[in-house]
């Protein structure tokens, strides 16, 4: 198994982790409603809601316009899962440096479509790129035998995950 299928299956792992826990799955209960996160403890998630991580926020923002080209500005809260309010000044701001377009739906006017600019997948593919070389070094202690029995077990893990 090559290095990114291995990353793939570790943000896989990750994301349902995540999901996992919010549902209050694995023994913990769900998080807190908005507004009620206290500054530490396992429900404080730095970033979007906190803004003490900007890159990381356009990052992930970045990265999910340059996978889904024209999404709605409600499904990309939903999908991040933040607040619309947070988002739209995150776009705005994005927006500003020519890396995104916010731009009505013809079919729908209600709706808010974002998409990325030219500079915009620039920039994502960089972010992408920066992910795969991190991905690699994370993974370079393993041998050959030892990155396809990980594979296979979060593999394992996600099929798991996925029946329930």
């Amino acid at each position: 198994m090559d290095n990114t299928e291995l990353i793939y299956l570790l943000r896989r792992a990750a994301r349902h982790s995540r999901e996992g826990v919010e549902e209050g799955r694995f023994g913990m209960p769900p998080p807190p409603s908005e507004g009620t996160i206290p500054p530490e403890g396992p429900w404080h998630r730095p970033g979007i809601h906190g803004g003490e991580q900007p890159r990381r926020d356009r990052e992930r923002v970045l990265s999910l316009l340059d996978e889904t080209e024209g999404i709605s500005q409600q499904k990309l809260a939903l999908i991040l899962g933040i607040r619309p309010q947070s988002l739209s000044e995150l776009l705005g701001k994005l927006e500003k440096d020519g890396l995104l377009l916010r731009e009505k739906n013809p079919e729908d006017r209600r709706e808010t479509l974002v998409s990325l600019t030219e500079e915009g997948k620039a920039r994502a593919a960089s972010f992408e790129e920066e992910r795969r070389r991190t991905g690699e070094a994370f993974l370079a202690p393993l041998t050959a035998e030892e990155r396809e029995t990980l594979g296979q077990l979060l593999t394992k893990l996600l099929e798991g995950q996925e029946e329930e």
